[in-house]
Parts: C-alpha cells; sequence; structure tokens
C-alpha cells in the first residue's frame, strides 16, 4: 500500500467531535481541515508521502521482506489525540517479522516511522520466534486490538496472531520456552525513527541504540482479562477521568466476551484491572472493528458473520459487575442488534 486515504464525510464527522477535546486542544489539524473544506464530498488523498517512504533501510530492515504486510495483514491503527497521528503496528504471523512502530502526521500528511524493528530468534524447532532482547513484542495480525489511551499517553497493543506462530504474544523463559506476554504498551514520547523500539544492541545492526520503547504490561492488573485476544475488538471510553478500554476475548472463532479494562496510572507502576462485562452465546462475530457510543453508552462492533452487535454496557456493568450477562440478538431491519438481559 503505497497511499493512505480517508472518506470525507468521516474524517469530517471525526475532526468536528476531536475539536472539542482537551486532550488535543494544541494540536494543530489545519492540513486535514484545508483538504476537507476544499472537498466537499468524495474521498481525498491526504498523504504527501508514500508509506514506503518511512521503511528501514536494507541495513537496519528485516531481511528478505516487506513491510507492506504491515498494512495489509490484518492490522489496525490506533489514533493518537494528543499529537494528531495515526499510530500503525502490525504485520505478523506468516506475513512480516518487523515490530517497528509507523506513525501518519496529521498535521502535515507525512509518514513517519516511530521505531527500528527488533531482531528475532526462533525457539528450538518450532514457528515460535522471540525478539532478542525480550523488550518488545513479536509483530501480530493486530485486527482491531490497537488503541491509543490519552490520560497514559500509551500506545496499546493486545496483539493476536503473532510472528511466525499465529498465536499470543510470548517471551523467551529461563529455560528458553515461551512464555505469556502482553498486552503490551509503546511510548510515543520516547518515538524515534533511528532507534530500536527495544534496548541497545537488539536491532539488525547491533551497532544501533535502543528507545526503550515498550514496556510488557503481562500480570500488571487485577481480575481476570480473559484468555486469547485473537481477531478481537477494542474500544475507548473515558471514565472518571481514566483510560478505559473495552475489548473482546476468548480466541478465534467468533464468540467473543466483552471485557472492561481499566488502566492504572502506568507510568507510576499503578495496576490495571479487568471485569468480564457481557458474553455473546449465539452472535458469532469477528474480523471487524468496534466503537463506543459515548452519548448513549453503547458498545458497537461489527464482523465478517454480522453486520452489527450492540452492547448496552450501564446495563450490564451496573447489573451484573463481575458477572457475565447474557446476550440476545434480535433483529432490526438488515442489522443484528445485542441486547442486554439478565443471567439465567
Amino acid at each position: 500500500m503505497t497511499q493512505f486515504s480517508l472518506k470525507v464525510a468521516s474524517v469530517s464527522m471525526f475532526l468536528s467531535s476531536i475539536a472539542a477535546t482537551p486532550a488535543i486542544a494544541g494540536v494543530d489539524l489545519s492540513y486535514l481541515q484545508g483538504l476537507l473544506a476544499a472537498t466537499p464530498e468524495g474521498w481525498v488523498q491526504v498523504n504527501t508521502n508514500k508509506f514506503s517512504s518511512a521503511w528501514p533501510s536494507q541495513a537496519e530492515g528485516v531481511p528478505n521482506s516487506n513491510p507492506a504486510a504491515v498494512v495489509h495483514a490484518w492490522s489496525s491503527f490506533a489514533w493518537d489525540s494528543s499529537r494528531g497521528n495515526l499510530q500503525l503496528f502490525g504485520g505478523g504471523h506468516a506475513n512480516y517479522a518487523g515490530n517497528e512502530m509507523y506513525i501518519w502526521q496529521g498535521t502535515d500528511g507525512s509518514w513517519t516511522r516511530g521505531s527500528l524493528p527488533s531482531r528475532m530468534e526462533r525457539c528450538r524447532a518450532t514457528s515460535t520466534f522471540f525478539t532478542v532482547d525480550n523488550a518488545a513484542p513479536q509483530s501480530a495480525h493486530t485486527y482491531d486490538n490497537n488503541i491509543y489511551l490519552p490520560v497514559n499517553d500509551m500506545f496499546v497493543t493486545f496483539g493476536g496472531a503473532a510472528f511466525n506462530s499465529g498465536g499470543e504474544f510470548v517471551v523467551k523463559g529461563p529455560n528458553g520456552t515461551p512464555v505469556p506476554a502482553g498486552l503490551w504498551m509503546w511510548d510515543p514520547q520516547k518515538a524515534d525513527p533511528n532507534k530500536v523500539g527495544g534496548t541497545d544492541g537488539s536491532g539488525y545492526n547491533p551497532a544501533t541504540l535502543g528507545g526503550n520503547m515498550w514496556s510488557n504490561q503481562y500480570g500488571k492488573w487485577i481480575g481476570d482479562p480473559g484468555s486469547s485476544y485473537l481477531e478481537g475488538y477494542t474500544a475507548y471510553r473515558q471514565e472518571n477521568g481514566r483510560d478505559v478500554i473495552y475489548v473482546t476475548g476468548a480466541g478465534g472463532g467468533g464468540w467473543p466476551s466483552l471485557f472492561r479494562y481499566e488502566v492504572g496510572d502506568v507510568r507510576a507502576g499503578e495496576l490495571g484491572s479487568f471485569e468480564k462485562v457481557a458474553v455473546a452465546w449465539n452472535a458469532p462475530s469477528f474480523q471487524g472493528a468496534a466503537t463506543i457510543d459515548t452519548s448513549h453508552g453503547l458498545f458497537h462492533k461489527n464482523g465478517e458473520h454480522t453486520k452489527m452487535l450492540r452492547m448496552d454496557l450501564a446495563f450490564g456493568i451496573f447489573q451484573n459487575r463481575m458477572r457475565p450477562i447474557r446476550a440476545a440478538i434480535v433483529t432490526s431491519g438488515s442489522n443484528l442488534l445485542m441486547r442486554m438481559e439478565p443471567p439465567l
């Protein structure tokens, strides 16, 4: 993919909705607003350079590979509302091993890079690979599992199908076997196109410095985080001044549970908390995207086998905190909606 385009109507709505957000009060989005003003309908190209212009050099990049897979291999963006940027992290599984971060600058339309990729090592004669320093995640099909936290000023990825196993995030354990890892957070304050995301010497050029941009959040929570985020969805809402992510879990196959993840003060080492707030018993839906209707407290998601699912967050959390909720499907025109019912 060498061009990045946004639908004008969608961008117009997006910009109007973020204009009043305090977190981005100082972000200059006049470049995008000018394009929209000059294009009353249809599509407008917003990138000013090619995505490939931000790829690592041959000396710093993954050998014999194509970073284009970061876009086309079931990956996702996060909107950095503090800077007006899109953050792109992906690749993974059998597509691409590079775990570098890409940034599209909303202020001027340019593709840039937030880090260089980590060098990978294979786990014995298996399809599992580790980053050499355990200080950054493997690349992964991220689906809709990338999201930005404005209160903490952190990018989060729950991962998905990691390189090259197709499984969850792992790191190398003391005996050389995989141990669970993630979710992972990336610090945009440390972004540097000429540093590896992990530690010094962990890139494909051993002389390259590391930016220590990533932090492994595995186990830094209380509660039930679910078992898998393969083909998952995330949506963000700020609640009582805290970053809160709603994320689907329980693995591929399309029968997701919905978890609420309240993020603590990450930089201060505060633990987060997970709780299950809903479960879909009869609604297969995966490989799609999600959002929250903050005006009505509704979690919306679409997917491959259903056009739309809707969960009432206020009902679910208030009535059934820390317990699964039965979700019933009702038909409304061509859409499928999910309403919440008390457990049987």
